[in-house]
This record gives C-alpha cells, structure tokens and sequence, in this order.
C-alpha cells in the first residue's frame, strides 16, 4: 500500500476510535455524578456538563446509551422542559376547548375521535387551512385540525410547511378511514405550544440543521442509542435560505426514552425545533 494513502487511512481510523476511546476513559463515579444531576433543578445545564466531560464524543451510540442511563425514566413535565426550545413549552395544558378546522366528512371523524378522547370541544369551521393555523396562532382557538398523510400519497409537504410557518405544535394524531378508496389519512390536533410529557407509547418529531461536522448517519445511529427508532426522516426547505433543508425527523418514543432523546438533543445541537410529543389515539 502506498505510504500516503496508508497514513490517510490511519488518521481516518483514529479520528473514528477516538470518541470510543474517549467514553471508556470515563469513571464510573462521573457518570453517576452526573446522571444524578440531571435529576435535580440545576438539570438545565446537563447539555453543558455532558459536553465538557465527554468533549468530541457526544454524537456516538455510547453517548446515547449514557442518556438513557442518567436520564431514562424522567416524567415530571418541570424536568422535561429544560431541555425543549424555550419558546416550544407551555407550563400547563390549555383549557380552551375551540377547535378549527375546515370542515368535510373526514375531518368530522377526526373531530369525533379527538372529543372522545378530551371530552367536549367546540368546533370552529374555516375556509382553509391557512386560516386553521391562524386562528391557533393568533390564539382565536385554542387548537386546530389539519390532515398530517394519506396512506395513498403520504406526507403532505404543504401542510408540514403550514406547520413549521406558523410553529405549531402536534398534540394528538388520529386516522380515519376512507372506506370507498380503502385508505386512511392520518390527523394532527395542534396547538401553539407543547406540554412536556413522557407518554406511554407516542411520538416526538423535532426540525434539525446538523452542522457540517455531524454526518446524517452518524446523528440518527446517536439518538437511537438513547432506546428510540426513527418512524420518519424527511427534508424541509428553510425559509431564509435556498442552500440548506432541515431534517425533520419523528422518533418513536415511550415514558422511557422521552427524557433522554430530549437531554441528547439539547447536549449535541446547538439549537432544534420541536414540533411535538404526541400520541396517537
């Protein structure tokens, strides 16, 4: 083998070892340190402890599994949101039962289904979707309706861009049958802001811009290793750029996982969008 190419190959393969290197150096009574740190109140700044200790090694699986074990578990929303986006938490669910939505047969159904699992909510009909997020965002309502998917044609992107314009947030999903084409579409009950909450079994979808130093792959491998799968990655084009997208990805998460995804995500990025931890009823 040729010596330049040798060297190559060798830097390259030390640069992956470190972070592995890394992380077994770390003591026993660190990690236990700090894992019972992240349950106390000065917990905000767990992002910044787990930085400094575990230095260019957060984005790995080990660095996950970590979370899972200093943070797994955590269900009390005071914890929670010290690790969402600021202006993504509400301290407390909203007592505002209006609901818009633009009204047809299915989104009837998705209505129904959202009342019997809330009680009694006031529907509140609009000529479309953009005045659906209007009325949330201008809190005219205290929720709105608006179709996530189809199983024909899946994801619809002018919604997703509804959402992230006006930064909503995903509280429930529901599907409703489309019996006549033997197909289902798949709604979202949004609000303004999130109620941090672990669920039993739900979902979190985020909006990330992964810096050039974190390899796509190499993110998503991270995260799971704090006990979550990914449902869905997709991109979204940026408003205030053409040259950059951001992933918007949905984990699967459960009363377990919640709180290490979160503290993973506020260790290794910069900044994120959160637009929900939500079930599906």
């Amino acid at each position: 083998m040729d010596e330049h190419v040798f060297r190559v190959l060798r830097r390259n393969a030390d640069q992956i070892a470190e972070p592995a290197r890394r992380l077994a150096q770390i003591a026993e009574g660190e990690r236990a340190e700090l894992a019972r740190w992240v349950r106390t109140d000065n917990g905000e700044r767990a992002g910044e402890a787990y930085a400094a200790v575990f230095g260019g090694a957060l984005c790995t699986p080990e660095f996950g599994r970590y979370c899972l074990e200093a943070a797994g578990g955590i269900t009390d929303p005071r914890l929670l949101m010290r690790w969402l986006p600021d202006a993504a938490v509400a301290e407390e669910e909203t007592s505002d039962t209006h609901v818009a939505y633009q009204r047809n047969a299915f989104s009837d159904g998705a209505f129904d289904a959202f009342c019997a699992r809330l009680g009694a909510l006031s529907a509140q009909y609009q000529p479309s979707f953009n005045a659906v997020c209007e009325e949330i965002y201008y809190g005219r309502c205290g929720c709105g309706i608006l179709p996530l998917q189809n199983s024909e044609d899946g994801l619809l992107p002018s919604v997703f861009r509804l959402i992230a314009k006006y930064d909503l947030k995903i509280l429930f999903t529901c599907e409703v049958a489309v019996p006549e084409r033997d197909a289902t579409i798949r709604f979202a009950l949004l609000r303004r802001t999130i109620y941090p909450r672990a669920p039993e079994r739900g979902s979190m979808q985020v909006r990330v811009v992964l810096p050039e130093k974190i390899p796509v792959g190499a993110f998503l491998a991270a995260a799971e290793g704090c006990g979550v799968t990914v449902e869905r990655l997709t991109t979204m084009p940026l408003t205030y750029t053409e040259e950059l997208a951001s992933l918007c990805i949905c984990f699967s998460v459960t009363k377990q996982t919640t709180a290490p995804l979160l503290l993973f995500l506020s260790s290794v990025l910069d900044s994120y969008d959160a637009d929900g931890i939500f079930e599906a009823i």
